[in-house]
């Protein structure tokens, strides 16, 4: 984005002034191992580096984060990949 010669001043103004338009307030419980929270929080940490740096965004807030890591898992992830990864996780080779 920072490097894009067709963004403009104003679209990095917008950007870096933006607030989240996605969060309707619903939450849900996920469980987590405790090294997936770990890693999760690295992820997170990282995400947050590159919003500043490439985007210049430093309201971001948890649920955003969170509801973008929902969203591509959910756009990247079959359902066949999901069962697979149970059976794995349950100990059996596929």
């Amino acid at each position: 984005m920072v490097d894009d010669p067709e963004a403009t001043q104003d679209q990095k103004t917008e950007i870096t002034n933006s607030n989240s338009k996605t969060w309707n307030r619903e939450q849900f419980a996920m469980f987590f191992k405790e090294a997936e929270v770990f890693g999760y929080e690295d992820l997170m940490y990282d995400a947050k580096g590159d919003l500043k740096r490439e985007y210049n965004v430093r309201n971001d807030k948890r649920y955003e984060i969170d509801q973008a890591f929902i969203e591509l898992a959910l756009e990247r992830i079959s359902s066949e990949d999901l069962a697979k990864r149970l059976i794995e996780n349950r100990g059996f080779d596929l």
